[in-house]
């Protein structure tokens, strides 16, 4: 449409085409082109560059034009291709065997409070941790206490293994990932000692957040209260 109006105000403007009258566009507007001694020249050659307006618009239209269509991307990491999305790319499993408490019952009000995105906590059983979701590794803590994972489907996951356990500095932590590595959901990371985690006084809490929590249009938390490592925990809506 711009490039047909610019094609036919440029006739108009090359024939020197002036307008007498403010009056009504369009068609009726054709009268406002008669100069006040009658001359139609005017109005002629601004039927001409209208008629060139919608040709060249129509055209370009029929020529260029594509429907939207749902462009389905395949995830890919240093150039390789991973796994194809589909509606299971959506579901964030649990990380860990264990019980399930709210965000609120978390110790630490950085979690509680939610300012660290939608969530849950979970008390371990045992200390297996997996990937909630095929992704990258983002984020590794030098004391393994946290491990944060960006999924192929751009949903990222921060697992924060016990309150307080920076101050372990990584002793009973063992990492079985690096920063940077592409995990597949399910996929072992770290090995957890709880007993040392106990016997240095920490909690075992471990909050499962949703970082990017506001770029996500809805977050379905698990009704179940207790977990398998691979239980469904979130259900993510795009």
């Amino acid at each position: 449409s711009m490039i047909g109006s610019m094609v036919g105000n440029g006739m108009m403007c090359a024939f020197g085409v002036k307008r007498y009258i403010m009056g009504a566009g369009g068609i009726p507007g054709m009268v406002n082109y008669i100069s006040p001694e009658g001359d139609v020249s005017g109005v002629i050659i601004a039927a001409i560059s209208i008629l060139v307006a919608v040709a060249i618009s129509f055209v370009l239209t029929i020529v260029l034009w594509k429907d939207k269509e749902e462009v389905k991307t395949t995830p890919k990491v240093d150039g390789l291709t991973v796994n194809s999305m589909d509606t299971s790319d959506f579901e964030i499993v649990s990380p860990l065997h264990g019980d399930i408490i709210s965000l609120s019952e978390i110790k630490d009000p950085v979690f509680a409070d939610g300012a660290m995105g939608k969530g849950v906590g979970i008390i371990p059983v045992d200390g297996k941790v997996t990937a909630p979701v095929s992704g990258i590794v983002s984020t590794l803590f030098p004391t393994k206490h946290a491990i944060g994972i960006t999924g192929d489907n751009g949903i990222e996951v921060l697992i924060h293994i016990g309150m307080d356990t920076v101050n372990l500095e990584g002793k009973g932590f063992t990492a079985h990932v690096s920063q940077g590595d592409h995990v597949n959901k399910g996929q072992l990371l770290m090995d957890v000692d709880l007993n040392v985690i106990k016997e240095a006084g920490y909690s075992s809490q471990t909050p499962v957040i949703i970082t990017n929590t506001k770029d996500l249009k809805d977050i379905e938390i698990t009704k179940v209260t207790t977990v398998q490592n691979g239980t469904p925990l979130f259900e993510v809506g795009r």
